[in-house]
């Protein structure tokens, strides 16, 4: 019998969960009329569908992307949907709100139904997850994946169940089809089980089942991702993919200032939904999940909770709040825990410790990488885990029911609550004195994305145009798009299909000016060494056709934006190009 399984779901919980989920995707599906492919990579998981068996059913070079999982659902949602240009969006929603009653559940066996509540709150409330739910992107599948993969882990390290050692070896292999990095369940699995070892000093005989137990999901894993570098062989191997990756490494001497960038994009995304409601949430559940009948005790319990997360979330950014939460549950379990215990003790310390290590390896790893800020949603989904295990067990304590109301202590915790309130008044006051950027910043999952869509519309009118103008029959028109995978697939969508991509200037003319051919580029390309060059060399004598200035949501623009700079970029350009 599992020792971490809980008592049979309350009516009263799953009323709660349901609550949560239908409220994260009631923001994950608002304005859907906003979504539209946009970032370079949703480009070119979103494109495979116009290239035939010459290049390989696939946009150039997209193996150095990404595996062909994602790209793959990608291409099916937009067959099954007749074409529909936001089809593939709808991935990403999905997984998004699957990962909602995926963290109750794995917060709940671990740590129990108040911390499973609260951390499926802090997911469904959460200003990054639910921007990122609504792309084609890997990361939000990632997430998924990787949640179920180590909460199996843990379970197969614990129990040694074949079941259980198959089901993580399945999910890592899928996590791995999804994203590169999808092999980090097993390193989590490694740090936990060291931390474990460390701090429970188990038997060498349970420690050597525990390895071999891991042995075994890292070899079906392996199994499951096989036919992923078999197929690469024709690309150069996986070598050639690492060698792309090496590039957006910054290593221990970038690591610092990536983590301070991380840190930035995360508070820049804050709205009142990080701030307020995700931690009012947070409170409800603890109020309504309360064991106690006294519902002042309950309510009072509730503030405590809920006060310093608003006051620190409006002062910090809702990640200080999270990183707070997350080091002082994991110092404090581990401070406090016992070497010698029963076996419900040790089930707790086999999933913090897990947890532990999933958290660390990714605090220490997430800044060597180019600070892409949906690099951070696999620690983000730790945080929540532990938060919420920090708050049920905060709110255990504070609600104890053998202390009677009339008493002194009761006395002082009415105080400190009222002193919690007059702090959080506080720092709202500062905050709106100061202009926090949250208190006038629109939720960021609502942001228009459609706007890129719209210029390459605009550019395809400018191009009949001026087509118009040299010939009176309406021709047929090329266009070549270099270093814009969003661009080529929304010329595409729309029913281009004469759009091709290039990676260089040096094109194929038509021997007349017959058939008009287009370029148009953007901002990857004009940050493209290589292209300056080529353009320095033979562009320069195409004259321009058309511009479109498109505003950007954060999800693209984060990505070449510092938010601690000064530097602000509220509109990026398209620029199209008569070749002759």
């Amino acid at each position: 019998m599992d020792s971490l399984r809980p008592p049979p779901t309350p009516l009263l919980e799953r009323w709660l969960l349901a609550a949560v989920v239908l409220l994260g995707l009631a923001i994950r599906c608002a304005w859907l009329e906003r979504l539209a492919v946009e970032h370079f990579d949703e480009g070119v998981y979103a494109s495979n569908l116009w290239f035939g068996a010459e290049e390989g059913f696939a946009y150039p070079l997209r193996h150095l992307y990404a595996p062909p999982l994602v790209p793959a659902v990608a291409e099916w949602s937009l067959i099954l949907s007749g074409l529909a240009p936001a089809a593939p969006l709808w991935a990403g929603v999905i997984a998004g709100v699957m990962l909602i009653p995926s963290l109750w559940w794995i917060g709940r066996q671990w740590f129990g139904a108040t911390a499973g509540l609260s951390a499926a709150a802090l997911a469904a409330l959460s200003d990054v997850h639910a921007m990122f739910s609504r792309t084609i992107l890997t990361d939000p599948w990632l997430v998924l994946w990787l949640a179920w993969a180590v909460y199996f882990l843990e379970r197969a390290l614990r129990a040694r169940r074949t079941i259980d050692i198959v089901a993580a070896g399945l999910l890592t292999g899928v996590a791995w089809w999804t994203k590169y990095n999808g092999w980090l369940p097993l390193a989590f699995g490694l740090a936990g089980l060291f931390l474990f070892s460390v701090t429970r000093r188990p038997g060498w005989r349970d420690l050597g089942r525990a390895s071999a137990a891991w042995a075994a999901v890292a070899a079906i894993a392996c199994v499951v991702w096989a036919p992923v570098p078999l197929a690469l062989g024709e690309h150069g191997g996986y070598a050639a993919v690492a060698a792309n990756h090496r590039r957006y490494i910054v290593g221990l001497t970038g690591w610092w200032d990536s983590l301070a960038q991380q840190a930035a994009n995360l508070r820049s995304l804050d709205s009142w939904l990080s701030v307020i409601a995700a931690p009012a949430a947070v409170a409800g559940v603890v109020m309504l999940t309360s064991q106690s009948g006294a519902r002042r005790r309950a309510a009072l319990t509730a503030a405590c909770v809920a006060a310093p997360l608003i006051a620190l979330s409006a002062g910090f950014g809702s990640i200080t709040a999270l990183a707070l939460l997350t080091a002082v549950v994991l110092v404090v379990h581990f401070a406090s825990s016992s070497r010698v215990g029963n076996e419900a003790t040790d089930a707790r310390s086999h999933a913090a410790a897990m947890l532990l290590g999933w958290f660390a390896f990714l605090s220490l790893a997430t800044p060597m990488y180019t600070p892409y800020v949906r690099l951070t949603l696999p620690w983000l989904a730790a945080a929540w885990l532990s938060a919420g295990w920090a708050i049920s067990e905060i709110a255990s304590r504070l609600h104890s029911a053998d202390i009677p109301e009339s008493s002194a202590s009761w006395r002082w915790r009415r105080l400190l609550v009222a002193g919690l309130l007059a702090a959080t008044l506080a720092g709202f006051a500062g905050a709106a004195l100061r202009g926090a950027p949250w208190l006038q910043r629109p939720i960021p999952a609502w942001e228009d994305r459609s706007t890129l869509a719209a210029a390459v519309d605009r550019l395809i009118e400018a191009a009949h145009e001026n087509a118009a103008q040299s010939t009176s029959e309406a021709p047929t028109l090329v266009f070549y798009v270099y270093g814009e995978p969003a661009v080529f697939y929304h010329l595409n969508a729309s029913g281009r299909r004469d759009a091709l991509t290039t990676s260089h200037l040096n094109l194929t003319m038509p021997p007349n000016d017959a058939v008009p051919v287009f370029l148009i580029v953007g901002p990857h390309s004009e940050d493209d060494p290589a292209f300056a060059q080529q353009w320095a060399e033979q562009g320069q004598a195409w004259p321009v056709v058309a511009e479109q200035l498109f505003a950007p949501s954060d999800v693209m623009r984060l990505d070449h934006v510092d938010p601690r700079s000064q530097e602000e970029i509220a509109r990026f350009r398209l620029r199209m190009y008569r070749m002759q």
